[in-house]
């Protein structure tokens, strides 16, 4: 990840730390307790940085090849207590990624928010593919009921195909047809919580012209399920 500089300061019974690595354009401001409770604070700023490093300090080998660049502050505050309790928030600001050969891009800002037991998403958009957009908001308990987790994906088969790499394999799945000619919408509400969820919601797919291995193409292809 390349060269990082950090200063220690200890002050009050609390070690605070300021650290930079350059090559990343990442910085963590942050200090914790020096006794019980052992609170802490930190909060990371990413600026157009690199994934491809992170990636791979985190999994040296990886199936499939991710690159691109993250903008996000990331703050998290809690104590160090057994069973601790933390919460953080992820304040993504840009995204422009490659998985693969498949573009993924923040179309506006959004929030992931995590607190003891519960999760969070404000408003994530994500353009994906040629196409296709997914969009998640919303919040899950651990327990409890929260209004749930809403999902929506608008896009081509042909993009979706991509994304499981069927595409690329030696026995590729693929639409014959042009790409607005195939249309794949998901609309998923996830109810209940995290410990007893309850999905509800509706696919639909259409294909002028879809084909497989060396079977004749299926024409005109339509289907609508319900998640319940």
């Amino acid at each position: 990840v390349g060269a990082l500089t950090a200063g220690l300061q200890l002050n009050a019974g609390r070690l605070n730390v300021d650290a930079t690595a350059s090559d990343l354009n990442a910085q963590v401001r942050g200090g914790v307790g020096i006794r019980a409770p052992f609170r802490f604070q930190a909060e990371a700023t990413l600026e157009r940085t690199p994934l491809s490093p992170l990636l791979v300090a985190a999994a040296p080998n990886p199936s499939v090849p991710i690159d691109g660049t993250i903008s996000a502050v990331i703050s998290a505050a809690g104590d160090g207590n057994p069973g601790m309790e933390a919460t953080a928030t992820v304040d993504l600001r840009n995204l422009d990624v490659k998985v693969g050969d498949v573009p993924f891009a923040l179309a506006s800002p959004a929030r992931l928010s995590i607190a003891p037991g519960a999760v969070a998403v404000d408003s994530l958009l994500l353009r994906a593919g040629k196409e296709t957009a997914a969009r998640v908001e919303g919040a899950l308990a651990l327990n409890e009921r929260r209004n749930g987790i809403d999902l929506r994906i608008n896009g081509s088969l042909s993009d979706l195909l991509d994304f499981a790499e069927v595409a690329r394999s030696k026995d590729p799945a693929y639409v014959r047809s042009a790409a607005g000619d195939s249309r794949v919408n998901l609309d998923l509400h996830v109810g209940g919580s995290l410990m007893a969820p309850e999905p509800a919601g509706t696919l639909t797919l259409e294909a002028g012209e879809l084909q497989y291995r060396d079977f004749p193409p299926l024409t005109n292809v339509k289907l609508a399920a319900r998640v319940d």
